[in-house]
């Protein structure tokens, strides 16, 4: 055999063997994920077997299961895993069902010709996300696990970025935060004035006017989204104005919009929940 055949088919051999150890490596990061996630569940649940049920187990607990999800994420191919399955009617959104117990979601964001990735993974007893700037493969910014989706990210300018969560006890409702993304980690800053909810104890949704906070919510009950238009629970937001705004319909139908432009590093945006303006049920959707 010549030595050029024989040096190509050496090369080809290595590059599969590159290509199988990098593909094991993701399923092996991602194994010892679900082993460590399905661990905790048990601690929750107070399996036989598992640690003390207490405060400072589950500070650890949690800790461990951020870390080596963590680890997953940073593995450089870990966005072009070929066990995804792409959500229906969502092609920037995939998932990896683990097991019966244990989910994990990616969905990407082009912006300033930068690909952001949003890793997210969610279970009976945690959840939470990190985003990944995908070309220099760094974590940019951790969720706090009180959600897993993400419904947008848009830049408001070369400094900020506005981040839409999804989060509610069924994924109904919306957030809104604004990111400080000029260091090597992303901050969320007081970019939101006007009256808030959570400001009266035993009496959430009471609101209150706060100088500064670093959240605009928007509050939808599940049932809305079968009984009222799509949008209901939509926190849109348009570049080319820097404004922010929803929709707060009535049981006509009929909506307002109400907006708020970024002006002065400040977006001045009361809360809203969908039931201020419509009762329970909703309002009526021909078929």
């Amino acid at each position: 055999m010549k030595t050029g055949k024989i040096f190509k088919m050496v090369t080809t051999l290595c590059v599969i063997a590159l290509l199988d150890t990098n593909l094991y490596a993701q399923a092996t990061e991602l194994e010892n994920f679900q082993k460590q996630l399905n661990a905790y569940i048990n601690f929750t649940l107070g399996k036989k077997g598992a640690l003390p049920l207490n405060a400072a187990n589950q500070v650890k607990f949690r800790k461990k299961v951020d870390e080596t999800f963590k680890t997953f994420v940073l593995h450089k191919d870990s966005y072009g895993y070929d066990k995804y399955v792409v959500v229906k009617n969502d092609e920037k959104t995939k998932f990896l069902r683990l097991d019966d117990r244990v989910t994990v979601y990616i969905t990407h964001f082009l912006i300033n010709k930068k690909t952001y990735v949003v890793y997210s993974y969610t279970s009976v007893s945690k959840r939470n996300y990190y985003i990944k700037e995908n070309e220099s493969n760094r974590v940019v910014y951790e969720g706090n696990s009180t959600t897993y989706l993400i419904d947008n990210l848009y830049p408001i300018d070369d400094k900020h970025f506005l981040l839409i969560e999804k989060n509610g006890d069924f994924n109904s409702s919306r957030s809104a935060v604004v990111l400080l993304v000029n260091a090597p980690r992303w901050t969320k800053i007081k970019a939101f004035e006007g009256k808030a909810f959570g400001q009266v104890p035993a009496d959430y949704f009471n609101k209150k006017f706060v100088k500064r906070r670093t959240e605009f919510q928007l509050v939808c009950e599940m049932d809305f989204t079968f009984s009222a238009p799509a949008d209901v629970n939509s926190i849109f937001f348009d570049p080319a104005t820097k404004t922010i705004s929803y929709k707060q319909y009535a049981e006509n139908k009929k909506f307002k919009l109400v907006t708020a432009k970024w002006e002065n590093d400040v977006f001045v945006i009361d809360d809203y929940n969908v039931e201020e303006n419509l009762p329970a049920g909703g309002i009526a959707v021909p078929g």
